[in-house]
């Protein structure tokens, strides 16, 4: 007999597979707005679009702030969600950073990693960022750049018998009290 095809039999239009033919449920129905997405104890919001504002929005808390992020589609935002509600749980906190603020993190983080490979010196952002704010107060609103003469006194110029001057003089005075300025050694 061999293949049957529906020309022979005059059925034009009827399927065997009718479910195959059925449009899917997301097609036919509207999705209801606010879509919560929760991961944990932390959750998103993903807010539809509306005549004034033809965007999706993702709105979620981090760090005590609300953040709220605008998408083209419900899958990227979706997408962005369901990432951003997984970092959250996992505690971090580089979702509460705006572009700016992780463009310039990242760019100070560079500055201290050239730091590093000049001096060999490690330092943290933290407190690169706290040893700032503190010389910031000492100068009392004056640029940094170029303090005045009164905060930074210029040093007086290196010279090593002028260093070595006082070590003598103290070894030849024995165990007396030091003069002013100099520390005292205990033996």
């Amino acid at each position: 007999m061999g293949t049957i095809f529906h020309s022979e039999y005059g059925e034009q239009g009827v399927y065997r597979t009718d479910s195959a033919q059925i449009p899917a449920e997301s097609e036919n129905r509207k999705m209801k707005f606010p879509v919560v997405i929760r991961h944990r104890s932390e959750k998103a919001k993903i807010y539809g679009k509306t005549p004034a504002y033809p965007f999706y929005r993702l709105a979620y808390k981090a760090a005590g702030q609300r953040h709220v992020r605008s998408f083209k589609t419900y899958s990227e935002a979706r997408r962005e969600g369901d990432h951003v509600v997984r970092d959250l749980a996992q505690g971090s906190q580089a979702a509460a950073l705006t572009t700016g603020q992780a463009a310039n993190a990242l760019t100070a983080l560079e500055l201290l990693q050239g730091f590093r490979q000049q001096t060999g010196h490690n330092i943290s952002l933290k407190r690169a960022v706290a040893d700032y704010v503190e010389a910031a107060r000492q100068l009392n609103g004056r640029p940094w750049r170029k303090p005045s003469r009164g905060v930074c006194p210029p040093l007086p110029p290196s010279n090593a018998k002028a260093s070595q001057e006082p070590s003598r003089n103290f070894a030849r005075r024995g165990n007396q009290r030091p003069w002013r300025g100099q520390a005292s050694v205990r033996r």
